[in-house]
């Protein structure tokens, strides 16, 4: 998903921190087998073009990048860790075809990839600023995300 090094990336940006690629709904889970499974991945049907919807391999990819990301922020800008109530702020960028996907879905994903980064846990979160979704431009989809204790 990242062609060059995650802290190069973030120094490049300004304002809000930029995760490019397309964001990945997040499902909830169930124990199977012995195994905590994502339901989403278990009902992965057919879209009215042919294609499926999404898989845990690219939901894994996804929650690396932006936990990649966020922990070079954090670095970069000598952060310390959270361990009160926060906020987060994001923006998503889709694709066209990805327009639509469940945003509930595509947060989880984002507020369980800061876990143990921004702050120690999601339930920390008790404010979101600037949620919304559109259509990506010319950078391509992502997400413009920022953060910070309240």
């Amino acid at each position: 998903m990242l062609d060059r090094d995650p802290v190069s990336l973030f120094e490049q940006a300004s304002g809000p921190l930029w995760v490019p690629g397309d964001p990945w709904p997040q499902g909830s889970k169930t124990l199977m087998r012995g195994r905590m499974i994502e339901y989403f991945n278990l009902a992965t049907k057919p879209r009215k073009d042919g294609t499926r919807l999404r898989h845990g391999g690219e939901l894994k990819s996804w929650r690396t990048c932006v936990t990649l990301l966020a922990t070079a922020h954090m670095h970069a800008h000598s952060l310390a860790i959270i361990d009160g109530p926060a906020w987060v702020g994001v923006e998503f960028f889709m694709a066209k075809k990805n327009l639509g996907l469940d945003m509930d879905k595509c947060l989880r994903a984002v507020l369980d990839s800061l876990s143990a980064v921004a702050y120690r846990d999601d339930s920390q979160v008790f404010r979101m600023r600037n949620l919304g979704q559109q259509v990506a431009g010319n950078r391509g989809p992502g997400i413009e995300l920022e953060w910070g204790a309240l």
